[in-house]
Order: C-alpha cells, then structure tokens, then sequence
C-alpha cells in the first residue's frame, strides 16, 4: 500500500514478495528531498500483512491505521487478519509496541497495536472508506487464506480510537477486491468485485445507505437503507 501522509511524505507499508510471502517493513518517501527524493525505512509493522488497507487518520497528524490482510498472525498460524496497528511519528507516542524502537520520530515513524481493536471478522482483500470527518466502513475480503469462503460482515470504526462497531449490515454472498467510494457523509457506492455471485445486501447499515452494482457486462443499481 502506499499512503500519502499530511507531511507530504508517503508511507509504503507491507506487500508480497515473489515467492509469496509478506512483508513486514514499511519505508516513507520523502519527495521533496534531493533532486529524486529519498526513502527511508520506518520501524516493521507488529505483523506481515499483504492485501491490507490504510487509511489515514484525518484527525490525526501522520497517523494512519493499517487494516486486514493476510500474513502470519500472532499465534504463529498464516491467513487473515483481524488485528488493526497504527502507524505514527509522534514522539509523545512512547515505546513502540514494535520493532522495538525507543519512540518514533519525524523522521522513522513505528506502529503500534492498540489494545481490543480487531476487525470481528478477519479478511484480506477487503475495501475500507472514510465516509465522514471520523467512521471507516471496512466491506468486502476474503475470509480464508485459500480466498474459499468471503467475509460477509460490514464493520465501522469509528473515531481516533478507532472503536470497532460489528452488526453494522451483511453481505449475503460476498465480494472482494471492489471498487467503493464514499459519497457524502450518509452513502458508500460499490460496485464490481470478486465473489460467488451478485452481492444481496441485508442488514441495515445505520446511517449509511448502500449502493451496490452487480458485477455483470450491465451493471444494475439497487438501494436499500
């Protein structure tokens, strides 16, 4: 993944190897440094994760949170994961909870993984969307390693602390690697994706009202609140 920070840097965090393993460092390109910039390698993330997302904290300077994904957990298994980390540079943040970094720094940010904020579903593949000033609706992924079974649930997390609120809705068949955009601070639009069929929708998602377009050659467009 790479995310563009409020600094103007850009944080490169995780991804696969080509022998198919994960990658557990994270780099920051500095652009404005040099004639080509310069990429400087940040403390590892507490796990190897490939087909994660990260957001960034709007409200938060140089903060950003690192969702999903799969790699090897904690217990020492491999498949997806559940655990959310935080990438910072504050240097009030105090130890790293990895890499065993004093404390982070403008320069070499850490992440650290806050206690009790895990996905009630883990899933790779999945889609995560600000849709206001401070809730991320994670949607979509794939529940298993071998990608056989789709994570249905939708979740939302909310706030600087980043509170996980499960039971937001459901997706009856699933879908991965979609393609979802925030629309306002009420609506999210999916479209496309990878799963068993068109996705149905069900569950009521709060204050979010749902777009979904079937993956077919003529997409249709249904709505439901």
């Amino acid at each position: 993944t790479a995310t563009l920070l409020e600094d103007g840097t850009v944080l490169i965090a995780g991804g696969m190897r080509p022998d198919g393993s994960e990658h557990q460092s994270a780099w920051r390109f500095f652009p404005r440094r040099g004639g080509s910039g310069q990429l400087l390698q940040q403390g590892p993330m507490c796990r190897p994760r490939a087909f994660h997302t990260v957001s960034k904290l709007p409200d938060l300077f140089n903060m950003a949170a690192v969702i999903g994904g799969k790699g090897t957990r904690g217990d020492g298994s491999h498949g997806p994961h559940a655990e959310i980390e935080i990438f910072t540079t504050n240097p009030n943040q105090g130890q790293c909870s990895c890499g065993g970094l004093a404390a982070p720094s403008a320069e070499v940010g850490c992440f650290v993984h806050p206690r009790d904020r895990e996905l009630s579903e883990p899933r790779w593949g999945h889609k995560t969307v600000l849709v206001d000033s401070d809730r991320y609706v994670v949607v979509g992924g794939y529940a298993s390693e071998s990608g056989d079974q789709m994570a249905t649930s939708v979740e939302m997390l909310i706030g600087e602390t980043l509170s996980v609120a499960s039971g937001v809705g459901t997706i009856t068949d699933g879908r991965a690697a979609a393609a979802i955009a925030g629309i306002g601070e009420d609506a999210i639009l999916v479209a496309g994706g990878c799963g068993a069929g068109p996705a149905n929708p069900s569950g009521d998602l709060k204050d979010i009202r749902t777009l979904w377009a079937c993956p077919s050659a003529s997409p249709t467009l249904t709505a439901t609140k």
